[in-house]
This record gives C-alpha cells, sequence and structure tokens, in this order.
C-alpha cells in the first residue's frame, strides 16, 4: 500500500492500480480482444470483469480501503502488444469514452 500511496502502479490479478495527480484510482486493465475486435459490448465485458476485482480487493483489503477512500475510479481498456500498450478506451462517473480511432467495429 505504500507503493500505492506514493505515486507508483501495483497490480492485483491483472489489473495495474495507481493513484494520479488527480486523486483518482486509475484501473489499466488487459483488454481480451484485439483492436480490431473491440466493440463496445466487449470492452463492458472486460470493464464488468475488472469491477469485480476492485470490489473483492476492497472487500478483502481493510488498509486498500482506506487508501482508497472515496476516490473517483476510472477503468482503462489496454491493448498490450509486448512493447507497450494502447489506450483504446476508458470509462469513468460519465460513461465510456473511446480513444480516437475506436471502436474499429460497431457493436
Amino acid at each position: 500500500m505504500e507503493r500505492l500511496r506514493a505515486g507508483d502502479q501495483v497490480t492485483y490479478e491483472s489489473i495495474g492500480l495507481v493513484l494520479s495527480l488527480e486523486g483518482v484510482l486509475v484501473c489499466e486493465l488487459p483488454s481480451t480482444w484485439g483492436p480490431e475486435y473491440v466493440t463496445t459490448k466487449r470492452a463492458e465485458d472486460d470493464f464488468a470483469r475488472a469491477e469485480a476485482t476492485l470490489k473483492d480487493l476492497l472487500d478483502q483489503s481493510p488498509e486498500f480501503r482506506r487508501v482508497v477512500g472515496p476516490k473517483q475510479i476510472r477503468y482503462e481498456l489496454i491493448y498490450d502488444y509486448g512493447k507497450g500498450g494502447i489506450l483504446l478506451c476508458h470509462k469513468d462517473h460519465e460513461g465510456l469514452h473511446w480513444a480516437e480511432g475506436y471502436p474499429e467495429q460497431a457493436g
């Protein structure tokens, strides 16, 4: 938890967690689909998995709950191509927001 408080990224169940300078908890998760196959439905499915994982962590760790507190949460769906990653979209309290050029498929 000290690393998270210090602004470092920590990983839990394949989700990268970091507290942004603005005080938002950013949860980066790998897409289960390549960028050309990501749709709104598929992105929402990945976000639902991340939300359930974060809920489990909050339920299991009182210390994590204290560190996170009532912060806003931003989920970022990333396509990891091995040497780096591409932000496909993010979800926050205002809804789903696609990065420029995505989704490539409707639905």
